[in-house]
Order: structure tokens, then sequence, then C-alpha cells
């Protein structure tokens, strides 16, 4: 998920104040652009989620045996 990739490759705070609000401006540019392009393709992205959903026992945690793969929030 592209917001994800952000937050864990991308985003890194500084104790510098320029460099919080200019990452706090990307940040709100990326998950702006994230609800756009989900708004934007909303009925295929459903129909996908739901499949997920449906095929690991009407829940969002998908696991494989007892390892967690992923967790859809």
């Amino acid at each position: 998920h592209p917001t994800l990739s952000y937050l864990l490759q991308a985003y890194k705070p500084s104790l510098s104040s320029d460099l919080i609000e200019t990452n706090t401006m990307l940040f709100s540019d990326v998950l702006n652009k994230d609800y756009d392009d989900y708004q934007n393709n909303k009925r295929e992205i459903d129909a996908i989620l739901r499949r997920i959903y449906r095929s690991h026992n009407n829940t969002l945690f998908i696991s494989e045996k007892s390892s967690c793969r992923n967790m859809l929030i």
C-alpha cells in the first residue's frame, strides 16, 4: 500500500522544526493523494477488498497457518 510504504521508508521525523513541518506537509500530500486515488477507483478497490475479506474467513486479519502475513487496516 503506498501510504504504508511511505510511512515505513520515506517519513523520517527530525528534531529540526523546519524538517518536521516539511515531513508533515509531505505526509499530508501523500495521504490526500492516496485518498483521492481510492475515491477515484473506489468500486474496483472495494471489490478487491471484499474478495480478500471473504477469502480470509470474513476478517481483515490475513495469516497463513499460525504466522501473521499482513493486517489490513
